[in-house]
Formats: C-alpha cells, sequence, structure tokens
C-alpha cells in the first residue's frame, strides 16, 4: 500500500494489473474504494487525479446518506 495523505488514504498495487484507490472513513467522507485495472502503472499525477476523483465519489456519498 501507498500512503496518499495521513487520513489514511491509500493507493494499491495488486496482481495482474489490478489497482485500488481506496479513501477512508471520516466526519466527512464514507468508505469508499475504486478497483482498475491497467496493463501500466499510471503516473503519480493520475493517481492523484483519480484519488480526488474517488475523494469527492466519498463526500457525496456521505452527504447522501446524511439525507435519508
Amino acid at each position: 500500500n501507498i500512503a496518499l495523505n495521513p487520513f489514511g488514504d491509500n493507493y494499491v498495487k495488486g496482481g495482474d494489473g489490478y489497482q485500488m484507490i481506496e479513501v477512508a472513513r471520516s466526519a466527512t467522507k464514507s468508505a469508499t474504494s475504486y478497483l482498475f485495472k491497467t496493463s501500466f502503472t499510471p503516473p503519480d499525477h493520475i493517481v492523484n487525479l483519480m484519488h480526488s476523483f474517488v475523494t469527492g465519489l466519498a463526500i457525496a456519498w456521505r452527504r447522501t446518506k446524511e439525507d435519508e
């Protein structure tokens, strides 16, 4: 696992090209993961972009749960 920030978010490289962005649960975010498969290791700026996207989903998911 590669830490993406001090809040518990990680970038995980698995076998067979599988990789995952994990966003940890907090007061403002639901725990959210994004699993993807690629034939190459994405550059850091792409991993950071995907992390931002997954973080946005985690925030939206948490807000939706609060509205229920």
